[in-house]
């Protein structure tokens, strides 16, 4: 089952956050995850990055979230929506 996780890390510049294209980079990833056979996705980030945490939330999915040391696990499984 552990090929079947696709991890995900991006950034977007300051300047042009806000403007809604971090959900469309996680949508076209989320996008070839699944089209490429993953079925879930991953994601480790701090705690206090909302932003990210928000991001996972609005997927139409379920997230699971897990503390890992000083790590947030994002974890979104495709076979679950909500």
């Amino acid at each position: 089952e552990q090929g079947t996780v696709a991890e995900v890390a991006f950034s977007v510049s300051r300047e042009w956050q806000g403007k809604g294209i971090a959900g469309i980079i996680l949508e076209k990833i989320t996008e070839a995850a699944r089209e490429n056979g993953f079925t879930s996705l991953i994601a480790y980030t701090q705690p206090t990055n909302l932003g990210m945490i928000k991001l996972f939330e609005k997927l139409p999915y379920k997230v699971e979230t897990i503390l890992e040391d000083s790590a947030l696990v994002l974890k979104c499984n495709f076979e679950v929506a909500l």
